[in-house]
């Protein structure tokens, strides 16, 4: 009996082994995907930690914007960063790039970092470590996450939260939370908040202690037929209606994802196809 039970004990530390090395390779393939698709797109990202600032990046060398309590700061790629005073709105959740819904004047993007006064090489710092915080939290490592629930959101979305244990002995764990439509069918998943400890030393982010922690929201803008730019949500849903008239009308539009293809493709389609066109300046 003894023998038997030392069996099963054996076999059920197996399946658990297994089970915590497909989650965090789970982790790893789309952290690895989210990272390159955020790469190819307009990026959004919001902290709260270590300071409350809204992030937005455009691919290939395009243009960058950080809106703060001490007003916007623009500029274009390799050039340095110009200050206005345009604050940003106050109390935005780290959710707001990817689930509210708001439109952007395409055009706007050719005039961030060509007006404005310039700044300090202290501020200048510290903005380019915000950007370098905003980044680390894309490319961590969680080499040991586990999964620690898996459900559905009240917005009819798959959301996937993992834990990851911290480098440093003091250090608290990082969380990371994926989350895809349920209409996608797609295997990959995208990276929508981060909270972990990362901080700065010099030029590099490190991991660190419980005192060190950063807390992002993560998103993305796409550029519509239209000519403007909506935000994630509203993308998926004009994706989804026309998904719909196609299916219903049995045909396919011309420039349109197929009927019943899924939101990941469609994403990955217009992001190859917009990336050439933010490359000037």
């Amino acid at each position: 009996m003894k023998r038997k039970f030392v069996g099963i004990a054996a076999i059920l530390i197996l399946i658990l082994s297994t089970l915590q090395a497909q989650d965090a390779q789970f982790a790893a393939n789309n952290l690895k995907y989210s990272h390159d698709f955020y790469s190819k797109i307009h990026f959004v990202a919001i902290a709260n930690l270590p300071a409350s600032f809204k992030y937005d990046r455009y691919p290939s060398g395009g243009p960058e914007r950080i809106q703060c309590d001490d007003g916007t700061y623009t500029r274009q790629h390799a050039k340095p960063w110009l200050h206005s005073n345009d604050k940003m709105r106050r109390g935005l959740p780290i959710d707001y790039p990817e689930r509210n819904r708001y439109v952007m004047t395409f055009a706007l993007r050719e005039d961030w970092g060509r007006t404005g006064e310039s700044v300090d090489k202290e501020t200048a710092r510290k903005l380019d470590g915000w950007v370098k915080l905003a980044e680390a939290a894309l490319s961590v490592s969680p080499a040991n996450a586990k999964l620690l629930n898996k459900s559905e959101t009240t917005d009819s979305r798959a959301e996937w939260a993992f834990e990851a244990s911290s480098e440093n002995p003091n250090g608290i764990p990082a969380r990371l939370t994926f989350r895809k439509p349920l209409s996608d069918k797609s295997e990959n998943v995208l990276l929508h908040e981060f909270s972990g400890p990362l901080r700065l030393e010099g030029d590099k982010v490190v991991p660190e202690g419980v005192t060190d922690t950063v807390r992002f929201g993560f998103g993305y803008m796409m550029r519509s037929q239209e000519g403007y730019e909506v935000s994630e949500f509203v993308w998926e849903e004009m994706q989804q209606a026309r998904e719909e008239k196609n299916a219903s009308s049995g045909k396919e539009s011309l420039g349109s994802p197929a009927a019943g293809s899924s939101p990941d493709a469609s994403r990955q389609s217009t992001a190859a196809q917009e990336s050439p066109r933010k490359n000037s300046p």
